[in-house]
């Protein structure tokens, strides 16, 4: 297997490699919801690529990228992902990044970009969802989307999916509870 080409190479050793079969259900489920503005980066570290997309993205109103945005770009750029693991979906940049080889994990990423897409006002929604206990009803949403697209479109994720995402649920909700995610 290759990872996807970096610019900031690490040690093959420290990076989880990343199944085509985990990037498919991905890009399947962004594909089935018209998702197709949603750049993935699978075991990638680009700062260069997420600040140029954080100033292109007028899908989020200016005040917002250049606030919030701007703090979580920065801190994507000085603690990355690809070192601490942590799969993610930045709204800002509509930037979904993955590093570890779970798909019930990408699908959950490309639930909380969905939920985005859907909404007018999309850094207001994502400054909303930092707020203590509104991360349980974001994370529950999407779980429950995952849920019924891998029931309708992959069966053969399903029993994945619950043993991966309720657990992950139950183990973000304390911290959800006070600090928000």
């Amino acid at each position: 297997k290759q990872l996807k080409p970096s610019p900031f190479p690490l040690h093959p050793s420290l990076v989880q490699w990343i199944d085509f079969e985990t990037e498919q259900a991905l890009a399947q489920f962004l594909a089935l919801n018209g998702l197709d503005r949603v750049k993935v980066h699978v075991n990638r570290y680009d700062p260069g690529d997420d600040w140029s997309r954080l100033l292109r993205n007028e899908s989020v109103g200016g005040i917002w990228r250049f606030t919030l945005g701007t703090i979580w770009v920065l801190h994507d750029t000085l603690i990355p992902g690809r070192l601490i693991g942590g799969d993610s979906y930045n709204p800002f940049t509509n930037t979904i990044r993955l590093y570890s080889d779970n798909p019930a994990i990408a699908l959950r990423e490309g639930a909380h970009a969905k939920a985005i897409a859907q909404t007018e006002w999309k850094g207001t929604s994502t400054a909303v969802a930092m707020l203590p206990l509104v991360p349980l009803f974001t994370e529950s949403r999407a779980v429950g989307d995952v849920l019924g697209y891998v029931a309708e479109h992959r069966s053969d994720l399903e029993k994945e999916a619950y043993e991966t995402l309720y657990p992950s649920y139950a183990i973000g909700a304390p911290g959800a509870l006070s600090l928000g995610m």
